[in-house]
């Protein structure tokens, strides 16, 4: 049900970003805070105008083998018509739980996620670092229009995982459950490009 376009783009991007997070893949300090927008002009080449921001702002702190982090995103096209490509997205391992990648889409966005991460074990030095058990709780949604956006529809997600923090990159399987019914599960190995 995706939009079909062949469309030529020309505008302005900006990004800001501060990060201080330990480790990009299981962290135990620090902060980080992206923002980004956008802005489409057909006086630039652009066959549509379109705007729009994204901020993604994320905290984690540790004691012992427990993590505990909080992750808040949100998203606006500011009553501009964005293009199906570059709608906001939620769904998959490190979005939504439950939902599959991509899932839900639409020119609005807000989200907060809560995670608890325990190290369950340390693994030999050169094969990698720990093992974990990793549990989140996801609320959010995606909306057509600024006057949808609000509380009596939001989704609610839960996941659990076991993880491995290898020397070739993590390892993760996780089940996720979304209030809608929908269950998935992940494999995820690798690094993220």
């Amino acid at each position: 049900d995706l939009p079909e376009g062949n469309d030529t783009l020309g505008g302005m991007v900006g990004r800001l970003a501060l990060d201080t997070l330990d480790d990009s893949y299981f962290p135990r300090s620090g902060f980080s805070l992206w923002l980004w927008g956008r802005a489409a002009r057909e006086a630039l080449g652009a066959d549509v105008d379109f705007e729009m921001a994204e901020l993604l702002l994320t905290g984690v702190t540790s004691f012992g083998d427990h993590t505990l982090s909080g992750r808040v995103r949100g998203g606006a096209s500011f009553g501009t018509d964005l293009p199906g490509y570059d709608e906001f997205k939620l769904g998959g391992v490190n979005s939504f739980a439950g939902l599959a990648r991509g899932q839900l889409r639409g020119p609005y966005l807000s989200q907060v996620s809560i995670g608890y991460r325990y190290r369950l074990g340390r693994l030999t030095p050169g094969v990698g670092d720990g093992v974990y058990f990793l549990a989140r709780g996801d609320v959010g949604d995606v909306w057509e229009t600024e006057s949808d956006v609000g509380t009596d529809d939001l989704r609610y997600g839960g996941l659990g995982a076991f993880a491995v923090d290898t020397a070739f990159g993590p390892v993760m399987l996780a089940y996720g459950k979304a209030d809608g019914g929908e269950n998935a599960v992940y494999l995820s190995m690798g690094t993220r490009f």
